[in-house]
Order: structure tokens, then sequence, then C-alpha cells
């Protein structure tokens, strides 16, 4: 077998929809464990991604396209989900101190910090059930894959919209 075919047939052992499907089915576990604290919050795991950016992101907060960005969603969504934060008292909009400037950073309010560092704890145990059976030179290599994966997926789309 040429190098070529071995490799497109390694390809099809891991094709997209059967990765994908295995990374679904553990956010879906993620997210049912995580769901009955959220609706005690009123909060949607849409909604906790961007908490749990914020939080990562620390006190000063970031911009609204930083929080998009980082948060990897569009700029419209995530407006309204600050606004929604904002309305339930877990995100709160801070002034640049130069008042020409109309630009504003989004904070967590302190129930959105612990909020957000208790559904991130409860992530971290997520995760961590999830490679347990992975000894540390394995989870070093999973690391470095998911990495050079999430560097060629960014990529692609790159080239993709040149394309465009």
């Amino acid at each position: 077998m040429s190098d070529k075919a071995y490799r497109d047939a390694l390809i099809d052992r891991c094709d997209f929809f059967t990765f994908s499907k295995v990374i679904m089915r553990n956010l879906k576990s993620a997210h049912k464990e995580a769901e009955q604290y959220l609706r005690q919050c009123d909060l949607t795991p849409f909604h906790i991604g961007h908490m749990i950016t914020l939080y990562r992101a620390g006190e000063g907060g970031l911009t609204l396209k930083e929080l998009s960005d980082s948060a990897v969603c569009d700029k419209s969504n995530t407006s309204r989900v600050v606004s929604d934060l904002e309305s339930k008292g877990y995100l709160v909009r801070l002034k640049d101190k130069d008042i020409s400037i109309k630009k504003y950073s989004v904070a967590l309010t302190k129930t959105g910090v612990e909020i957000a560092r208790q559904v991130s704890a409860r992530l971290r145990a997520f995760t961590e059930s999830a490679v347990r059976n992975l000894d540390d030179r394995d989870l070093k290599t999973f690391i470095s894959l998911i990495e050079k994966m999430s560097a060629g997926a960014e990529n692609g789309l790159r080239r993709s919209q040149d394309n465009d």
C-alpha cells in the first residue's frame, strides 16, 4: 500500500462525521450535567461560554470584539448575550477612563464570577474524567494533536474564506 493510500485509509477511519459525533456526545454529556445548575441561574450553555471567557480574562474584562473573538461567536450574538447577562446581574459594562472613547469593556459581577467559577470547576472535573484513562505521555500527545488540528482547521478556514 502506498503512503498516500495508507494516509487516505487512516483519514477514512477518523472522518469528520465520526469525529464530530464523538465530540458532540461528550459535549452533550457535559451540557446535561451542567443543565440543572444553569437552569437555576436562568442561563444557557451559550451564556456560560461567554461567562467563562470573561472569567478567564480576569477583572479588567474584555471589549465586545475581544469577547466575541474569544468566545468564537459573531458580534451581534455576543451583544445579545451581554445585554441578557447584564439584565440578570451577572455582567457589568465598564466605561473607558478616557470619556472621549466610546468603547467599553464588559466584566463579570461577583455573582457572575462565582457562577463561572463553579461551572469551570464542573467542566474541569468532566474533562478529567474524559481523559482519566490517558497517561501523561498520551495526554501530552492528545493536547498536541488538538493544537495541531485547531491550527490546521483555522488555516483551512482562512484559505476557504480567501477563495470566496
